[in-house]
């Protein structure tokens, strides 16, 4: 499959843990990811990260607490 047919891969809880973890292992591979967490800033850090290192498109959707 090349890069620019496979599917976004959805990652939530990708700014910490596994959740990171398992979005490195995917870029790597050359998915497209969209990555949700609740903190704004650690996910463009991580996406802003995964774009140079492997040249993948990596959205973020930050998403507020509604407490």
């Amino acid at each position: 499959m090349s890069e620019k047919t496979k599917p976004y891969a959805l990652i939530t809880g990708a700014s910490k843990g596994i959740g990171k973890s398992i979005a490195y292992e995917l870029a790597k591979r050359g998915y497209p990811l969209l990555l949700v967490a609740r903190s704004d800033e650690e996910l463009k850090v991580l996406s802003d990260d995964l774009k140079v290192k492997f040249g993948i498109n990596a959205a973020i959707f930050p998403l507020e607490s509604s407490r």
